[in-house]
C-alpha cells in the first residue's frame, strides 16, 4: 500500500517556496482536469506556475507523485468534510443528513479535487493506476465500514427498521451517490441543487428507513 497523504510534503524552506508549492498543486490539478493526465507534462505545470521545469523536482520527483499527492489530499479533505459528520451521539438521522449535506457541499465547493478523482478513476493505467485505485478502494472500504457501524447501532437502538446493517448502508450509499452525481452535473451546468430541495429529497428517503420519528423531526 502506498504511503498516506503526509508522505509527500513541501520541503521546509521559505514562505516563497511554500507559496510555489501551493501554486504547483493548484496548477497541476487544473491542468489534469483541463487536459487529462496524459495531456499534461511537467513542463506544462512549470509554465502554468511560472517557474523553470527543473524547479518542480525540488518538490516532486515526477508527475505521477504530483497526481498521487493530489489524490490523497482529496481523499483526506473528503474525509474531514463529510465522514466526520457520522460521529457523535446525535440521532442517526441527523448525523446521516449532515453527512450527505457535507458531501454535496464538497462537490460544489471543491470541484478541482473531484476532478482528480475522475482522472484517477478513468485515465490512469498500469502501476500508477493500481496505486491510485488502491488508495480509493481503501477509502471506500473504510467509509462502508463506518456506515455499517452506524446502522448496526441504529438497528440495535430501534432508530431504523430492522435489517442487515450492510444492506442499510448499501441503500444509503446508492442514494447518496445518485444525489452527489446529480449535484456534480448541476455544478457543471451552473444549476446547483438547492439545499432546501435536497432536504425534501432526504426526508422522502429517510421516511423509508426511520423506525419511529418522522423525518420532519430530524433537525438540520
Amino acid at each position: 500500500m502506498v504511503d498516506n497523504v503526509h508522505s509527500v510534503a513541501a520541503p521546509e524552506a521559505t514562505d516563497e517556496a511554500a507559496t510555489t508549492h501551493e501554486r504547483l498543486l493548484v496548477a497541476a490539478a487544473a491542468l489534469f482536469a483541463e487536459r487529462g493526465y496524459s495531456g499534461t507534462s511537467m513542463a506544462d505545470i512549470a509554465e502554468r506556475v511560472g517557474v523553470r521545469k527543473a524547479s518542480l523536482y525540488n518538490y516532486y520527483p515526477s508527475k505521477e507523485e504530483i497526481l498521487m499527492h493530489l489524490l490523497r489530499h482529496g481523499i483526506q479533505a473528503w474525509d474531514e468534510a463529510a465522514v466526520g459528520e457520522l460521529e457523535g451521539d446525535a440521532p442517526v438521522g441527523e448525523r446521516l443528513w449532515r453527512h450527505l449535506l457535507a458531501a454535496v457541499r464538497f462537490v460544489g465547493e471543491r470541484p478541482e479535487l473531484v476532478a482528480i478523482f475522475r482522472v484517477a478513476a478513468t485515465q490512469i493505467g498500469g502501476d500508477l493506476g493500481e496505486r491510485a485505485m488502491a488508495e480509493v478502494k481503501e477509502f471506500k472500504d473504510s467509509h462502508r465500514r463506518q456506515l455499517e457501524a452506524v446502522f448496526e447501532r441504529a438497528v440495535a437502538d430501534g432508530e431504523v427498521r430492522p435489517g442487515a446493517p450492510a444492506d442499510h448502508a448499501y441503500v444509503l450509499r446508492m442514494f447518496a451517490n445518485g444525489v452527489v452525481t446529480s449535484q456534480l452535473h448541476a455544478c457543471e451546468a451552473d444549476e446547483r441543487l438547492e439545499e432546501g430541495r435536497l432536504r425534501n429529497l432526504w426526508d422522502l428517503f429517510w421516511n423509508g428507513l426511520a423506525c419511529e420519528a418522522p423525518a420532519s423531526e430530524v433537525t438540520a
